[in-house]
C-alpha cells in the first residue's frame, strides 16, 4: 500500500509585504518577511527603508528558511509616514524573486507571537 506523503513546496527568493492603517492616522504600518541570502536581505531592506519617510522599526526576527542552505529571512514590522513603495526600486534589475502581497502578514490578536509563527511555518 502506498502512503501519501504531503509535497513541501521549495522555498525561492522573495519579498512578502503587507500594509495596514496604523493608529496614527498619517502613519501606515508594514509587515515585511524578506527571504534571499543574507547580503542581500540587508540590501533590500535597505532600500525599502530608504523609499519610505521616518522609518520607525518596530520588531525584527531573522531566521533560516527550511531545506535551503543559502536562504534566510528577516521579518520586519514598522512604521512610516509614505504609505507606497516603487518596488522597481527595490529590486532594480535584479531578477532575484518575486514580490507577494500577503494578507496573512499581520498582527494575531489571540497568540501571543503569532505574525512570528506564522512566517516560521512559511519558511522557517
Amino acid at each position: 500500500m502506498e502512503v501519501a506523503t504531503k509535497r513541501k513546496t521549495k522555498i525561492t527568493p522573495q519579498i512578502r509585504w503587507n500594509r495596514l492603517a496604523s493608529d496614527d492616522p498619517e502613519r501606515a504600518q508594514w509587515y515585511f518577511a524578506v527571504v534571499n541570502r543574507p547580503d542581500r536581505v540587508s540590501t533590500y531592506l535597505g532600500r525599502i527603508y530608504a523609499s519610505l519617510e521616518n522609518v520607525e522599526i518596530e520588531s525584527q526576527i531573522e531566521g533560516k528558511v527550511r531545506g535551503e542552505n543559502d536562504l534566510h529571512y528577516k521579518l520586519v514590522v514598522l512604521k512610516s509616514r509614505k504609505g507606497k513603495i516603487d518596488w522597481t526600486e527595490i529590486y532594480k534589475s535584479e531578477t532575484t524573486g518575486e514580490i507577494v502581497h500577503d494578507e496573512q502578514l499581520r498582527p494575531r490578536t489571540k497568540e501571543l507571537n503569532g505574525l512570528e509563527n506564522y512566517v516560521a511555518r512559511l519558511l522557517g
